[in-house]
């Protein structure tokens, strides 16, 4: 896949959480990645150079994300980890924070 999960640091007074085992071996919380349209894509989803980049980055994974039979479970897992840097189900790290945000309480 070509998704890399480059976890964001921890920001100043955030401490990092380690994955409780169960999750790191629960394969069916990702099963869905086989599925989707960038595996196997020469795309480097997850740039360096910050906004700029990611936002360069989208518009050539656009058609790759828009023609993606998983693109809602991709949302829903990017959305769902707060963690995840660069470019999921068309959408940027930025753009994530602010749907988040905006997001009603559950």
């Amino acid at each position: 896949m070509v998704h890399r999960h480059r976890p964001a640091p921890p920001t100043a007074g955030e401490t990092s959480s380690a994955p409780r085992l169960e999750e790191l071996f629960d394969l069916t919380a990702t099963a869905w990645m086989t599925g989707a349209a960038c595996a196997g894509v020469d795309l480097d989803f997850v740039p360096d150079g910050g906004d700029r980049a990611e936002q360069a980055v989208l518009e050539l994974a656009e058609p790759v994300c828009g023609s993606c039979p998983v693109h809602a479970a991709c949302l829903d897992y990017a959305l769902a980890d707060k963690s995840l840097l660069g470019i999921w189900a068309s959408t940027t790290t930025r753009m994530r924070k602010r749907a988040r945000r905006s997001a009603p309480a559950a």
